[in-house]
């Protein structure tokens, strides 16, 4: 704690509870204790993964209604080498219906949150260990956030062996579990359409990996099934 005090001067270092372990009891620690501090805008991210500077353009040109912004998140190997974006919904109209046809839309290294939502959202679930961002999000956007897309990188995500996203039946696991509490079986009849318009618009990064002789799914390359 001191060490990354003298390291992050300006920065408060809050110490993980006792008792809960794991990223997403240690964010709710972290918000508890920022309660008192002044902050209008909330973003996390993982000691591997990176903010990109396209985060800035979010905080310069959202609007005062504007709750949840987010842009295109890149993923990256070991070394910090750009290896391609991660597929991302431009029609935020369309992200519950999406998330309810098994795509998450966007990806927490990219996004930032108003704290007035913060607060009216509440805490991470701990019970999830891969997908509370994604229950987070959901849980927003059920409540009526405004979400808004920029078309600029803000983060990137590292990939890593044994990382725990490579879990797949977890993460398919736990996603039953959020359409579930949220009630999003009534998305079910528009996922497909929106499903069809996010392919599309992502098209292009699918030709440009076709192209390059790369035949994986997301799915693939974070399990490890796929290398690059």
């Amino acid at each position: 704690r001191d060490r990354l005090s003298r390291e992050w001067p300006g920065s408060i270092v809050v110490a993980e509870p006792e008792n809960a372990r794991g990223l997403y009891a240690a964010i709710n620690h972290g918000l508890f204790h920022a309660r008192e501090e002044e902050w209008d805008w909330f973003t996390y991210i993982n000691d591997d993964d990176l903010l990109r500077p396209g985060i800035d353009t979010c905080l310069e040109k959202a609007a005062p209604t504007d709750d949840l912004c987010y842009g295109v998140v890149e993923k990256i190997d070991g070394l910090g080498n750009r290896i391609e974006p991660i597929s991302t919904l431009r029609t935020e109209s369309l992200y519950l219906p999406l998330v309810r046809g098994g795509i998450s839309g966007f990806h927490q290294q990219g996004a930032i949150m108003r704290r007035a939502l913060c607060e009216r959202i509440g805490e991470f679930d701990t019970k999830l260990k891969i997908c509370a961002d994604m229950d987070y999000f959901v849980r927003a956007a059920v409540k009526g956030a405004k979400l808004r897309f920029f078309s600029v990188v803000t983060g990137a995500f590292r990939i890593r062996p044994g990382q725990i996203s490579q879990d797949i039946a977890r993460e398919r696991a736990e996603k039953a579990m959020i359409y579930q509490k949220n009630e999003l079986d009534i998305y079910l009849r528009q996922s497909a359409r929106a499903k069809m318009i996010f392919r599309w618009q992502n098209s292009p990064a699918y030709l440009r990996r076709f192209l390059r002789g790369h035949f994986y799914t997301s799915y693939q390359l974070l399990s490890g099934k796929k290398t690059l």
